[in-house]
């Protein structure tokens, strides 16, 4: 898809944002660590400004890798949800939630 004008350039842009939020987390089960933890890091980078409002399966897709049973999924799962800005993230949402 070519954007030309301004509105299609939007369009873009959210649609771009959205596939990359599709596909990002799947290399949270890549085999290779240092990709993993690549990956890892750029989910949680995002999530910080992205979760939940515009990335509210983000939960569900690491709930589901840590189930998973595969190593390199929970790897990939606690590297974002022990990364500093997921954990600042998780912090912020349970405070606005009065649960922390």
């Amino acid at each position: 898809m070519q954007c030309v004008r301004t509105i299609e350039v939007g369009l873009c842009f959210l649609q771009a944002k959205a596939d990359i939020r599709r596909l990002l987390p799947v290399g949270l089960r890549e085999p290779v660590r240092r990709v993993r933890v690549s990956v890892a890091y750029a989910v949680s980078a995002i999530a910080h400004w992205d979760w939940p409002e515009a990335w509210p399966e983000l939960f569900d897709v690491l709930m589901e890798a840590l189930a998973s049973g595969s190593p390199d999924a929970i790897h990939g799962a606690m590297r974002v949800l022990t990364g500093q800005k997921a954990f600042l993230m998780i912090n912020s949402s349970l405070r606005r939630l009065e649960l922390w």
